[in-house]
C-alpha cells in the first residue's frame, strides 16, 4: 500500500511509443513537499543545510531550470504579449481541474528552526493544478475554488512574494517564494548572477529621472538585485541578478520602473517528462 508521499514520487506517467513509463519525482519541488505536517524540526534542519551545500549546487549547474520566474499580474502592462505560461490568471483561470492550496514547506521549515517569515504570516501560498491536484485531494489537502485561488494570488503579490511555476508549459504548481525562507531564492541570491542561470522573460528597468531614490524597491526585490546609486540618488537594477518578477514595479510610487520583455523570449519545455529528458541530456 503506497502512502501520499510514495504516491506522488512514482506519479506523473507518460505514454510513449505505445508504453507507460513512470519517473521518478523531483526531491523540491515534489517528495519534499510531501512530508507536510509529519516533517520534524530535525527534518528541516537537515534539509536547509543540504539545499545550502550540494542539492544547491547541483540544483543551479543544470544548463536548464527545474522552475522558473512569472511576472505579478499588475506588474505586466498591455504593451507586452504574454504568454499563457506566463500570465497566472490565465492558468488559473483556463484551468478545468482541481485547485489546491498547499502550505509552503519552506516558510514551515524556517517557523520550525526558530526563523520565522519577514515577508507573510500566511503558510497557505503554494498552489498545485491538474493531476497533482487530484493526488493532493486524495491526502486530504484543502481544495479551492478559482475565486479564492486568484484572491490568494493577489495576497501574494501585495506580501511581494515572488511566482514560480515549474518549468513546462503545462503548470502543475506555482510556488510563491520569499527571500528569507524558500530555498530555491535564497541558492538564487548566493549567486553573483542568478538571472543567466535562471528561466525568465522579462527584467526591469528604472527611469533615473522619475525616480525619487525612496528606496522601496531595494526593499520588495527577494534577490538584491536593486541598489541606489549614490551620485544620481536613482535606483539602479542589476540585471545579472534581475529574475523578471515584477514585484518592484508595482509599489514604485513614481512609476520609474517598468518590465521589459527579452528580445528572445525563453519558451519552457512541453511538459514534465521533457523538461526531465533536458536535464538528463545537459548536465
Amino acid at each position: 500500500m503506497f502512502n501520499v508521499v510514495e504516491i506522488y514520487s512514482v506519479f506523473n506517467g507518460t505514454v510513449v511509443d505505445g508504453n507507460y513509463y513512470f519517473f521518478t519525482m523531483p526531491l523540491l519541488v515534489g517528495i519534499a513537499e510531501m512530508h507536510g505536517g509529519r516533517a520534524t524540526p530535525q527534518f528541516w534542519q537537515d534539509f536547509s543545510s543540504y539545499m545550502a551545500g550540494e542539492f544547491g549546487r547541483a540544483y543551479t549547474s543544470t544548463k536548464v531550470s527545474q522552475m522558473r520566474t512569472i511576472p505579478v499580474g499588475k506588474s505586466i502592462t498591455v504593451e507586452h504579449h504574454v504568454t499563457t505560461y506566463d500570465n497566472i490568471r490565465d492558468i488559473i483561470n483556463n484551468t478545468s481541474d482541481p485547485i489546491v492550496i498547499n502550505r509552503c514547506m519552506c516558510r514551515m521549515g524556517a517557523a520550525a528552526r526558530g526563523n520565522p517569515c519577514k515577508k507573510t504570516h500566511r503558510e497557505e501560498t503554494c498552489m498545485a493544478f491538474g493531476e497533482w491536484a487530484k493526488l493532493a485531494v486524495a491526502g486530504g489537502v484543502r481544495p479551492i475554488s478559482k475565486e479564492e485561488a486568484l484572491e490568494i494570488m493577489r495576497q501574494n503579490e501585495e506580501d511581494g512574494l515572488v511566482l514560480q511555476p515549474n518549468n513546462y508549459r503545462k503548470v502543475d504548481f506555482v510556488c510563491a517564494c520569499c527571500g528569507c525562507c524558500c530555498g530555491i531564492l535564497k541558492v538564487q541570491k548566493a549567486l553573483p548572477d542568478p538571472a543567466v542561470v535562471w528561466a525568465h522573460n522579462f527584467y526591469a528597468t528604472v527611469d533615473a529621472g522619475s525616480c525619487t531614490g525612496c528606496g522601496t524597491c531595494v526593499e520588495r526585490c527577494q534577490v538584491n538585485a536593486i541598489g541606489i546609486d549614490e551620485k544620481s540618488g536613482a535606483a539602479v537594477i542589476g540585471l545579472e541578478r534581475c529574475i523578471g518578477c515584477g514585484n518592484c514595479v508595482v509599489t514604485c510610487a513614481s512609476e520609474a520602473i517598468k518590465l521589459v520583455k527579452k528580445e528572445e523570449e525563453t519558451v519552457p519545455p512541453v511538459d514534465a517528462p521533457a523538461l526531465y529528458r533536458m536535464l538528463a541530456e545537459r548536465m
